[in-house]
Parts: structure tokens; sequence; C-alpha cells
């Protein structure tokens, strides 16, 4: 081999090798190794980590694009919902608060659609009246004879809560005696209501308002009309009048009507009547 020839790296058989061959083995194998390497690592990428890196990169610009809108909506909706659920709490809130005297006082009847006829009367302490004469306020109105025992039986809790309504200020309470005469009916309070009389009497002998005009055939009545004039309610019957829930009807009238509940002999009718099916599961 001239002297201008390379070194053999192998040879074989028997054949010696060159002082520098081990040296330069160990460079081709260490080249051959890094080859090998890097072809595996080619290959590795291409079916392991590249798959990896392109599925990571679509996750990064899908979640802007696809993921992120998604997620508004979804948080839209939840919020949606959570506005509708508290105005709806609110509103049957609201319903409960106007709806439930009227419902747990359970009249005879109740409507909005009748305006109560316009009288004139005497009154036991002097001169007339009319029911215009108070016209822009709430009224309670009580029709009663002194034959009449429940009459005479529910007369004291009459009287305070006429006391109450005066009070206030902004309702009136009338009692309509169909006695044959003032003295008769002032000897009749004056025996139930001994420590005085806090509302006004009308006094009808002729029963031609209570009877012909108001149709009552049975005593006592109440009447609940409100600033307007409609008839908002009529209980038949005695009652305690010294109950709170007199004073909640009464406060009720104050407002436009929003309960859509008519009573139609002690029956609740209407869109709201089942808030009366809920005050009675609740009465004890």
């Amino acid at each position: 081999m001239g002297p201008h020839c390379q070194p053999v790296l192998w040879r074989s058989g028997s054949e010696t090798s060159h002082p520098d061959d081990r040296a330069s083995w160990r460079v081709v194998l260490a080249r051959r190794f890094l080859s090998a390497f890097r072809r595996e690592r080619w290959t590795l990428w291409h079916q392991i980590e590249r798959p990896l890196a392109i599925g990571a990169k679509v996750w990064q610009n899908a979640v802007p694009v696809k993921i992120a809108p998604a997620l508004q909506l979804g948080f839209a909706v939840v919020a949606a919902v959570g506005v509708f659920s508290f105005v709806r709490t609110a509103q049957d809130g609201e319903l409960r608060r106007t709806c439930t005297p009227l419902c747990e006082v359970r009249p005879q009847y109740s409507a909005q659609n009748r305006i109560a006829p316009g009288f004139e009367l005497p009154k036991l302490s002097g001169g007339h009246a009319r029911l215009s004469d108070y016209a822009g306020k709430s009224i309670v109105m009580n029709f009663w004879t002194k034959n009449c025992g429940p009459c005479l039986e529910e007369m004291p809790s009459l009287a305070r809560f006429a006391t109450t309504l005066k009070a206030r200020g902004d309702a009136v309470f009338l009692s309509v005696c169909t006695d044959e005469s003032a003295e008769v009916a002032k000897q009749t309070l004056s025996t139930v209501l001994p420590e005085g009389v806090p509302f006004e009497v009308l006094i009808d002998s002729d029963a031609k308002v209570v009877t012909d005009t108001y149709g009552t055939k049975l005593y006592p009545e109440t009447w609940f009309i409100d600033a307007q004039g409609v008839i908002r309610a009529r209980i038949d019957g005695a009652r305690d009048y010294s109950q709170p829930l007199f004073v909640e009807l009464v406060e009720s009238l104050k407002v436009k009507p929003s309960c859509d509940i008519e009573f139609n002999l002690g029956t609740p009718r209407g869109e709201n009547a089942w808030l009366c099916a809920a005050a009675a599961a609740t009465t004890p």
C-alpha cells in the first residue's frame, strides 16, 4: 500500500491492524450509533412526538375559536336562568304579598268589575252622609240589625278594627243599621260598645239601601271598597276583625289589583287561585 494511502480501518480474518485502527474504529462506531439514534429519533418524532405536538397546537388554536364561545354561551345561559329565577321569585313574592290576605279571608264574593252603588242616609250623629263623601279612600261597610246575634257578637272586634283604620287615616269604617229608628240603634250600641262607638253609624230604617240597592238578605255582611269605588270583597257572616289579616286586606285595596283571583260563593277562581290553595295548606 503506497505511502499516501489512507490506513485500512477494517481487516478480515488474521490480518493485522494499523496502530490507529482501534481509535478510528471507535469513531466510526460512535458516528454510526449517532446516525442510528438520529434515525430512530426521527421515527419517534413522526410516530409519537409529532402527533402530540400537532395535537397540542390544534388544541391551543381551538380553545379561543371553538371552546371559548361555547363556555361563554354556557355562562350566558346559566346567568339568564339565574336572572329568570330571581325575577320569577320576586314576582311570586309580590303576588303572595298582595293575594294572601284575600285568600286567608276567603270572602263569599270578590271581583274587580263592580262599582259600589251610591246612596245617602241619615247619620246617628246627625245630618246625612253620601257614599261619595268618602271618595278617594278605602271603605269598609258593615250591615247589621239588633235582632242579629252574630252582628252583636262581632261588634267589639269591628270597633277595634275601625279604631285601627282611623289611626291609619287612609280608610273609613261605616256601619249601616236597619233598626226602625236612630234611638233603637243607639240603645243597642250602648249595650255592646259601652266604651263608645268609634265609627260612623248610618240609619237605613226601611232597608232600601241594604236590601234593595245591595241585595243583602242575611246579616251581618261586610263590604270592602277601594278608593276608586270598586267592590273588591264581600264577607258574609261574623268574623273576628281584630285579626291583622283584615288590616292587610284593606292595605291591598290601596294598590291596583294585580291578583287574578275571584271568589264566587266562597270558591277561589282565576290564574292565581293556586295561591289560595297554598295558603290553605299552610294554615293550621
